[in-house]
């Protein structure tokens, strides 16, 4: 099943149907309110008075109260309490609600913990009682707590901030109110249909983020969704959004993309069965745009990333998200980094990091091309996938299920125009990884994640996980590269012809599922640049077989075996053949550069041959065979 589509659409409403409003301070009254007490370093004022270089309320503009512990500067105690006069709740029954707006972020820098509570006294403040402690956002954000417990009385409230005894940031506070609870509503935050383009025929689902603003946990909700055609309501069930919180929730709906602008419609009824009275902030639209691709039309983008990374969630979600969309033409390989990322394949993360330019995490390789941050993939890959491509690419393999030995090749045909060089470049990845295998079931490995909380803007789901995102699975993940970061074994070809390349076979780890695998195959011109690239399952590969390809008559990869590996100085080749041949050595390393090339000499029968490493410095190489008409690719490792 494809899983989900396409732009973010946010509506930021914060209205709610009252009945009732038995207190109220918006502080437009010029100072400080009559009766009230600010302790210590709580100031009256605007976001132009009150903000400094690290705590900036700049979004109010209107006045407020606030301690900026950031403001007054290392050494200075902010903590203390603003106090209100007396509040007057004798004729309030019922359900009742205290609401403000704060301006909290939790910094807790160098790790001292920053709070800020809200208190209640019922004896003149006597004694108090914390009722609320808030979490803090990255901005200004509305604070709810249930107070039915002091209906009938006369109360004072005391928002109270403590900075940990440490320089930092700070707590505003505006538009106090004390109302009746207010009926069933719920508010749409956004609807995420995860492509922002599809190709036509595939099919889009979307997730939503929604706002439960009533004093009783939300369960249930019925979703009605609409592609201008079709309209479908679900009753979306096992929902647990506490009162005034925030959460997810998905469908089993699915539209099928047709050519242009599919108008989409979402819009969230009934929380808990009842219907409400106020619709207005309940729906959200958008529009998604069907693209007819290329057949045969491929783009290759290669990420780095990591699952230490706190930023690559953004990655994994735009990776997912034209994979999922353009499931044909797009060819996403999700390259890890870090000593401590069980996902590391060494000589893939080498190649892409080394490449020109590369500054960090994520960005992705776009095409070998140049670099771009993952949210900027959409419009050059829909460029290339609607363009006729250069020459066609075609994947074949051989695997012996025994051995778990798998062998590739990769093929270019009907090439546009004549190439002074062409190079073959082959990877393997994996989908639904997970620790322990994908076979096997495994328990998941974690993400590090800085969209965790929403304070940071939706991110595919990342925001409704921990800071250790548990990841149910990771996709496209690189297993192994073939024949060097820009290609291996460059040929010249002609307008209309084709060429083909056999990479060393490799062994398939017991804890890898070629069931989950695919096999990417690309064409690399003499500038580095991808001319095509496209992907296969490793079964559909199998069935095709292995290529007997133009500038190579016959891979045999019994022919040698290269010895010892790791290698110091001298390496050894075994050579056996029945008849007269002519050995050539081609030595490239993991960016595909072909570093020297050996005359070995004339071979016949059971024959082992030197290769002196001395030229090489330490790393991984492919040592590319010619004997005769037959050939063979072996890698070595190269340790001084």
């Amino acid at each position: 099943m494809k899983k989900t589509l396409l732009g973010v659409l946010s509506l930021f409403l914060v209205s709610m149907t009252v009945s009732a409003q038995y207190f109220t301070q918006d502080f437009e009254g010029g100072g400080v309110p009559d009766g009230w007490t600010a302790e210590n370093a709580w100031m009256y004022g605007t976001a132009g008075s009150l903000g400094s270089a690290y705590f900036n309320p700049a979004d109010n503009t209107t006045a407020f109260m606030c301690v900026n512990d950031d403001g007054l500067g290392n050494g200075v105690d902010g903590s203390g309490r603003l106090v209100t006069a007396p509040i007057d709740l004798t004729a309030a029954t019922g359900q009742l609600l205290l609401r403000h707006n704060a301006y909290f972020i939790n910094g807790d820098y160098q790790g001292a913990d920053e709070t800020a509570k809200v208190f209640a006294s019922e004896d003149a403040g006597a004694t108090w009682t914390e009722i609320q402690d808030l979490t803090g956002a990255a901005a200004w954000d509305v604070a709810n707590v249930e107070v039915s417990q002091y209906g009938g009385k006369t109360i004072q409230l005391a928002f109270e901030y403590i900075d940990g005894n440490q320089w930092n940031y700070g707590y505003c506070i505006d538009d106090i109110e004390i109302i009746d609870a207010p009926d069933p509503d719920i508010r749409v935050n956004y609807v995420d249909f995860k492509c922002e383009n599809a190709a036509v025929g595939e099919t889009s689902s979307f997730y939503g983020s929604i706002t439960n603003n009533s004093l009783e946990t939300l369960t249930s909700v019925d979703v009605t969704v609409s592609d201008g055609t079709n309209t479908a309501t679900e009753t979306v069930t096992g929902l647990n959004i506490a009162p005034f919180s925030s959460g997810s929730f998905t469908t089993n709906f699915e539209a099928e993309v047709a050519e242009g602008a599919n108008q989409m419609a979402v819009e969230v009824s009934m929380p808990n069965g009842v219907a409400e009275t106020d619709m207005t902030n309940n729906s959200a639209n958008d529009v998604i745009n069907g693209v007819v691709t290329v057949e045969g039309a491929g783009v290759l983008v290669e990420e780095a990333t990591g699952t230490w990374c706190t930023w690559c969630p953004r990655g994994t979600y735009f990776m997912d998200r034209y994979s999922d969309c353009f499931s044909d033409n797009f060819v996403g390989v999700a390259v890890h980094n870090g000593a401590n990322d069980p996902m590391l394949v060494s000589d893939y993360d080498t190649g892409l990091t080394a490449f020109p330019g590369f500054s960090g995490f994520p960005s992705v390789i776009f095409n070998k091309t140049n670099i771009i941050d993952p949210s900027e993939i959409g419009a050059p890959s829909v460029a290339i996938m609607t363009t006729a491509p250069m020459a066609y690419v075609d994947i074949g393999a051989s695997f012996d299920e025994a051995t778990r030995t798998l062998t590739v090749s990769v093929e270019g045909s009907d090439f546009a125009q004549d190439m002074s060089e062409v190079k073959f470049f082959a990877a393997l990845t994996e989908d639904a990884v997970t620790e322990g295998g994908a076979s096997s079931g495994g328990t998941q490995w974690t993400q590090t994640n800085a969209y965790s909380g929403g304070d940071n803007g939706p991110m595919g789901g990342f925001e409704f996980l921990g800071g250790q995102a548990v990841v149910d699975e990771y996709n496209h993940t690189a297993r192994a590269m073939m024949g060097g970061f820009f290609g291996t074994n460059p040929v010249e070809v002609t307008a209309g012809g084709g060429a083909g390349y056999i990479f060393s076979s490799m062994v398939v780890p017991a804890n890898q599922n070629t069931e989950n695998m695919h096999i990417v195959g690309a064409l690399i011109d003499n500038n580095n640049n991808v001319i095509n690239v496209m992907q296969s399952s490793v079964a559909d590969a199998v069935e095709r077989g292995l290529f007997v390809t133009s500038n190579k008559n016959l891979y045999d990869n019994t022919l040698a075996q290269v010895f010892p590996n790791p290698v110091n100085e001298v390496a050894f080749i075994q050579i056996d053949v029945d008849v007269v041949s002519d050995v050539t050595l081609d030595v490239y390393d993991m960016l595909g550069r072909k570093v020297e090339r050996v005359n070995l000499g004339t071979v016949v029968g059971n024959t082992t041959l030197d290769y002196n490493t001395s030229n090489l410095t330490n790393g991984m190489y492919n040592l590319h065979l010619t004997v005769g008409d037959k050939f063979v690719s072996k890698k070595i490792t190269v340790v001084k």
